[in-house]
């Protein structure tokens, strides 16, 4: 709120109670580095949340569950993403992706959000190559969701678009899955595609 009103005195002041209250929390480590950057400062900002990570995955040790680096590694995409830092967000998230798949909505709201093109399309690629592999409905349905966003590549979604089409022919029971390409067919103007999948929807409910 302090940030939003400019009042970055105060917010300072929070800041270096918060710090002292909890050097190691995330939530501190965030305050910090939103600060730098509205300061002009974006890679001081980067810094600190990645030196909040590296402290963090410090502390791990090899029986550490896999789903614990996993939420270490989104939440700092999520901050990186938010700073403005999309590629390492995008590397950080597809990581804690990779170590945990409940993690995958998480990849793929922050990307749809982000404003840099290339780390969008990196996201898009790996759930493209990830879906080949799989076959899975789920990976499919988080794809759909990124192709329904933003600008994308005339190639990439042509690639995209055929990958969901071949897989949903095989799986045309699955209402989720269908309804997931019709509303990325209709985000992207493909009306006639969209009314048909709704139709077939409509009869397997």
């Amino acid at each position: 709120f302090l940030i939003k009103q400019d009042r970055i005195t105060e917010a300072n002041e929070i800041a270096d109670r918060l710090n002292a209250q909890e050097p190691d929390g995330f939530a501190s480590a965030l305050f910090r580095a939103r600060l730098q950057k509205i300061s002009g400062n974006p890679e001081r900002a980067k810094t600190l949340i990645l030196a909040w990570k590296d402290s963090q995955l410090g502390k791990l040790d090899e029986k550490s569950e896999p789903e614990v680096k996993a939420g270490i590694l989104a939440s700092v995409g999520d901050a990186l993403n938010e700073i403005g830092a999309s590629k390492e967000a995008e590397e950080n998230l597809r990581q804690a992706y990779e170590l945990d798949g409940k993690k995958g909505l998480s990849y793929v709201r922050t990307l749809a959000r982000s404003e840099d093109a290339s780390a969008r399309e990196s996201a898009i690629r790996f759930m493209l190559d990830k879906l080949k592999t799989e076959k899975s409905p789920e990976v499919a349905r988080l794809l759909a969701g990124l192709l329904s966003v933003g600008q994308v590549s005339g190639e990439l979604s042509e690639e995209g678009d055929q990958a969901l089409t071949e897989l949903g022919s095989r799986n045309d029971q699955n209402a989720e899955l269908l309804l997931s390409i019709a509303d990325m067919w209709l985000a992207q103007k493909k009306s006639n595609k969209a009314i048909d999948a709704y139709k077939k929807i409509v009869k397997l409910k």
